[in-house]
């Protein structure tokens, strides 16, 4: 990569980060939240399907913002915008507020998907070389560096409230700032106003990743609540699962695009449900923090590239990559819809450990899938088929 593809990724990468510590932070506070509003599990639930549903309705639009403002300004507003979403959820005072907040987290949060994978795509085709799971990576490593901020203020006694205004005055204009050096790529004519449908052939790449997905949220949405509730440990020591997760996805996603290379996205899919349903289990079954956190870890290292793998296949297909990855997105997150509810219902019924098993399941789907598709594409458009990566 010459020295201008490497700014743009550099600036790309950052962004990724600081978009994910903006989420990463309050999913410490979650118990918090629940416990200020006095919430059960399933109404939690319910809650939490603000977030996935503010998305689906996002990424109605979000593809013609994107395509008419530009990529480069679409990730930098759109990551300010979600940092300054999380305001409202932390002083909701009520269940339906909290559940209106979350839907403009969700809505913000579209326009990053496609904003910042749109990023990557362009450099990827601008430079020859996979970079969609490395910048996936540090996603993964602002996400820890959220929820061990999230955790220690957690643990201090920290207002909510005063967490997510202080990220705020922090990070939006470090975001501003950083936005000035992305790659302002093409801008093709915007779309209608429509459903974002995938074509035939993108139907199979929107489908890998959803189970492996599940799993994701339900870690990111639950983890805390799990390891609270059913291990009985301190506010920061119930951070740590997540944190676990977290760290095993950062080191999956920064080494991803390399085993992608060598091993082909059929194999690597294969292991990656294989290692996130076992972990999981694990997890699930844990009669301590050390077992807890160990089963997070292969289940993070088991989710890290699944998503990245089918974006950046999406992004190499003909037409803009912007359409392309919100078909897969959109997609992916209507399938997802009633997984915060539906996990809080199975709480309910089954309690936390027997929920957690049923969430090992999901990575079955994801598997099946895998073993049936060919080993398409393994390279993007002119991609170094050689296995030197891009990190």
């Amino acid at each position: 990569m010459n020295p201008r593809q490497i700014a743009w990724l550099q600036a790309l990468r950052a962004l990724f980060a600081i978009e994910a510590a903006s989420l990463a932070l309050i999913l410490p506070r979650i118990p918090d939240i629940r416990d200020a509003l006095a919430l059960t599990p399933s109404a939690l639930g319910f809650a939490l399907l603000g977030l996935p549903l503010g998305s689906l309705v996002g990424f109605l639009v979000a593809p013609r913002v994107v395509q008419r403002i530009g990529s480069a300004r679409g990730a930098w507003l759109s990551v300010a915008a979600a940092k300054l979403a999380f305001v409202p959820v932390a002083v909701a005072g009520t269940l339906p507020l909290l559940f209106a907040a979350l839907i403009l987290v969700g809505l913000a949060i579209a326009h990053t998907e496609i904003a910042l994978n749109a990023q990557a795509s362009h450099i990827e085709r601008q430079s020859r070389r996979r970079v969609m799971s490395g910048s996936h990576g540090f996603w993964s490593l602002g996400s820890i560096g959220g929820v061990v901020t999230g955790g220690l203020c957690a643990q201090a006694g920290l207002p909510v409230a005063l967490q997510a205004g202080l990220t705020a005055v922090l990070l939006v204009p470090l975001t501003i700032w950083l936005g000035r050096s992305l790659l302002d790529g093409p801008r093709p004519r915007p779309p209608r106003l429509s459903v974002i449908l995938p074509s035939r052939a993108l139907l199979p790449l929107c489908l890998l990743p959803v189970g492996v997905m599940a799993i994701e949220g339900i870690y990111m949405d639950w983890s805390a609540l799990f390891m609270t509730d059913a291990l009985r440990v301190d506010p920061f020591a119930a951070s740590l699962g997540y944190l676990g997760f977290s760290i095993a996805m950062a080191v999956g996603r920064l080494v991803g695009d390399r085993v992608t290379v060598r091993l082909g996205p059929l194999r690597h899919a294969v292991a990656s449900a294989c290692l996130a349903g076992v972990g999981t289990a694990v997890f699930a079954t844990a009669g301590g923090l050390a077992w807890a956190v160990t089963g997070a870890s292969l289940a993070g290292l088991g989710a890290a590239s699944l998503y990245p793998i089918a974006l950046s296949l999406a992004g190499e297909r003909n037409g803009p990559a912007e359409e392309n990855i919100a078909a897969v997105s959109f997609t992916a997150f209507l399938l997802l819809l009633a997984a915060p509810a539906a996990f809080g219902l199975a709480v309910d019924v089954l309690d936390w450990r027997g929920a957690f098993l049923a969430a090992a399941g999901l990575a079955l789907p994801t598997l099946a899938l895998a073993l049936c598709l060919g080993n398409e594409t393994a390279h993007p458009r002119g991609a170094d088929s050689g296995g030197k990566g891009s990190n």
